[in-house]
C-alpha cells in the first residue's frame, strides 16, 4: 500500500513537473503568489502595514494595513485607483529599481510613516501623496506633488510631520503638508550637478 501512495505521488510530481522550466521558477510573478513587502510596525505599535499585489496583477503593489488588536486587514490605497493604471517611470527611477532589483514592479514601490505614526507618505507615479490615518478612507489620501511638474525621488518626512522633502529634476524641494507650497531649496541642478542624490557608484556600492 505504501510503495502504491509513493508511486502515485511520485508520477503526480513528474507530470507538474514537466510542465515547470526552470525559467518559469525564477520568473516573475513568483509561484508563491502575492507576498507582502516592506512590512512595517507603526510607532505606536497598534497597526502592521505592508505593500501587497493582487492576484491577478502581482507586481502592481497597493498600501495595506493590518489592525493589532482585531486583526482586521484592509486595503488602504489602491494605487490603480490613483492612477488610472497608467504609469511612467522616469529615467532616474527606472535605473534606481533595476539596481534594487524591483524594475518589474508598479504601483506602490515604497512608503514612510511621520514619526508620530499620523501619516504614510509614498510616491506613485511621479507624485507624491500622504495618507492621513486619522481620517475616513474617502477622505484620507492627499496628492502633495504633480507629475507633470517634475517626478519626484527620495521623499521624506520632516520630524515633525508637516514638511515633505522630496528630489526634483536634480534638485532639493520642500512642500507643506497642510497648504500644498512646494518651495525650491536648490536651483543650481543639472548637467552634472545633483543635489540629495548619492552618485552612481555611491548607490550602486555603498548602499547609499
Amino acid at each position: 500500500m505504501r510503495l502504491f501512495v509513493a508511486l502515485a505521488l511520485w508520477i503526480s510530481v513528474s507530470a507538474n513537473a514537466s510542465s515547470l522550466t526552470l525559467d518559469r521558477i525564477f520568473a516573475d510573478p513568483a509561484l508563491s503568489g502575492e507576498l507582502p513587502r516592506s512590512l512595517k510596525i507603526s510607532p505606536d505599535g497598534k497597526r502592521v502595514t505592508f505593500l501587497r499585489g493582487r492576484s491577478d496583477q502581482q507586481e502592481r503593489l497597493d498600501l495595506w494595513e493590518r489592525d493589532v488588536a482585531s486583526g482586521e486587514t484592509r486595503m488602504l490605497v489602491d494605487s490603480e485607483a490613483l492612477t488610472g493604471g497608467s504609469e511612467v517611470l522616469s529615467a532616474e527611477e527606472q535605473a534606481r529599481r533595476e539596481r534594487q532589483r524591483t524594475a518589474n514592479l508598479r504601483g506602490i514601490a515604497e512608503y514612510y510613516f511621520s514619526a508620530d505614526g499620523h501619516r504614510l507618505l509614498f510616491p506613485l507615479a511621479g507624485a507624491l501623496y500622504v495618507y492621513d490615518l486619522r481620517q475616513p478612507a474617502d477622505q484620507a489620501v492627499t496628492q502633495l506633488t504633480q507629475a507633470e511638474d517634475g517626478f519626484a525621488t527620495d521623499p521624506r518626512f520632516s520630524p515633525k510631520g508637516n514638511y515633505v522633502s522630496f528630489v526634483r529634476d536634480q534638485n532639493l524641494y520642500v512642500v507643506s503638508v497642510e497648504s500644498g507650497e512646494v518651495t525650491a531649496l536648490t536651483t543650481e541642478g543639472g548637467g552634472l550637478t545633483s543635489y540629495a542624490t548619492a552618485e552612481f557608484v555611491a548607490q550602486e556600492e555603498m548602499d547609499r
